[in-house]
């Protein structure tokens, strides 16, 4: 039997200086097609936009790391209280959006950014 996946959202955002990533997810049993499977990484994204919008309400946020902000992954469920801990943990930490990007992209299945395009919507772009 295969190892279980967890897809996971996340946004990279600055709160008066400070960075935060909240991340959601839930879990999933095949990888994810990007051509066929793209309402579950968009409701996923709206989840966890839905959280820094709430979060506002008292400290305003900003992006973070510009049209990659907002990420969607999938990753083995074995990865994500060790490895993704620790890369999340040094971000927070350094801020470094490439280093973070690359390593993310080194456990993920998929890794995708989400971004809103004017007159054509939400775009997925794979990573």
């Amino acid at each position: 039997m295969s190892e279980s996946n967890y897809l996971i959202a996340l946004a990279m955002i600055e709160k008066s200086g400070t960075r935060f990533m909240p991340i959601g997810g839930k879990s999933v049993n095949k990888p994810i097609d990007l051509n066929g499977d793209k309402n579950i990484i968009k409701l996923l994204a709206l989840e966890i936009l839905l959280r820094v919008i709430q979060g506002t309400d008292s400290i305003p946020a900003k992006r973070f790391a510009g049209e990659q902000s907002i990420l969607v992954a999938q990753i083995p469920l074995g990865s994500i209280q060790t490895d993704l801990a620790t890369i999340k943990s040094k971000w927070i930490k350094y801020g470094d959006n490439e280093k973070f990007i690359s390593e993310l992209k080194g456990l993920s299945i998929n890794l995708v950014s989400i971004s809103f395009v004017k007159y054509s919507g939400v775009e997925l772009v794979q990573l």
